[in-house]
Order: C-alpha cells, then sequence, then structure tokens
C-alpha cells in the first residue's frame, strides 16, 4: 500500500542519515573516543551500510532499514558510551569544583 511504501521510504532516509551522522561523528566529536582497531570496522560497516542502501536495499521492506539502523547504532555504541562517560565525568568534575571554590570561602 501507500502507507507501507511511504514507511519503508522514511525508514530509508533514516538509515542513510544515520550513516552520515555516524561517519560525521567518527571524524570529529567521536574521534577521541574510538581507536584506530575500532574506527576502522565501524567505518566499513558504514560503507558497507551506504552500499547497501542504494544497491540491494533499494526497494527493501521498512524492516530491513530498521534492522540495518539497529546494527548501526549497537556498533556506534561504543564510541558514544565513552563520549557520555566523558560528559559525565566533566560535569562532576565542575561540581567538585564549585564545591572546592564554595568550601575555601567558608
Amino acid at each position: 500500500t501507500d502507507a507501507e511504501i511511504e514507511r519503508a521510504l522514511a525508514a530509508k532516509n533514516d538509515l542513510e542519515a544515520s550513516v552520515y551522522a555516524a561517519r560525521a561523528d567518527l571524524s570529529d566529536a567521536l574521534a577521541p573516543f574510538a581507536s584506530e582497531a575500532e574506527r576502522a570496522p565501524l567505518e566499513s560497516a558504514l560503507c558497507e551500510t551506504e552500499e547497501w542502501i542504494y544497491d540491494e536495499g533499494e526497494d527493501a521492506p521498512r524492516e530491513a532499514y530498521q534492522a540495518k539502523a539497529d546494527a548501526l547504532s549497537q556498533l556506534m555504541a561504543v564510541p558514544r558510551g565513552r563520549a557520555a562517560l566523558r560528559a559525565e565525568r566533566m560535569a562532576d568534575a565542575d561540581r567538585l569544583r564549585a564545591l572546592a571554590g564554595e568550601a575555601r570561602k567558608a
């Protein structure tokens, strides 16, 4: 049906956007959180997914796009988790500095 085609197209566009965003993140914001050894298979998976989108996946059902997006999300979880942990630690350090500053004033 038309609704199924629209959902599949939306899932395809979301997957394509996820590939581009993940690639940009790996070369920028997440670069410090993925070693070269970790980055190589991630980049390979991104390329394979992109090729799949424009070849075998051209007319795939929504579920196939969603499965690919879920797989990419799992692959990116490690560097994203490390980045989130660093952000938490930086926030904790800021709070500790503020508390130390208050303690010095007292």
